[in-house]
């Protein structure tokens, strides 16, 4: 995404009342992420993975700092038509602290509804 005009929430000072947008945050905003995904295993076991996911953000026109992260492990059916996956994955975001005058609040960026994606499904999109 290179250009955006969404806009950001911040939560209201000492988290009482409502939240204040500020428009076209999003402009600015760069975020660097870090993944990898590994199988350990030979044998039967080689259809097990397990993989992670760090990302950073930050932009300094709206003072934003946050960060996410994912662990998941999963099994691929290889020998299955269509190589269907079961996964689980954990996922933890940092959110806006109302108590800081910065924005800690994490971006996904895109809401595709996919567990492979930061927001999964529309709920979390609004979070």
């Amino acid at each position: 995404m290179l250009n955006s005009t969404s806009a950001y929430p911040q939560a209201a000072p000492g988290g009482i009342g409502a939240p204040t947008v500020i428009p076209g945050a999003r402009e600015g905003t760069e975020t660097i992420s870090f993944y990898g995904r590994t199988n350990p295993f030979e044998g039967s076991l080689e259809n097990f993975f397990f993989a992670g996911d760090l990302a950073f953000q930050w932009n300094d026109a709206v003072d934003l700092n946050a960060w996410a992260g994912r662990a998941q492990v999963g099994y691929s059916f290889a020998s299955a038509r269509w190589t269907p996956v079961l996964t689980y994955s954990y996922q933890t975001f940092s959110g806006d602290d109302p108590a800081t005058p910065g924005l800690e609040r994490f971006d996904p960026l895109y809401y595709d509804g996919s567990p492979a994606a930061w927001a999964t499904g529309s709920k979390s999109a609004m979070i």
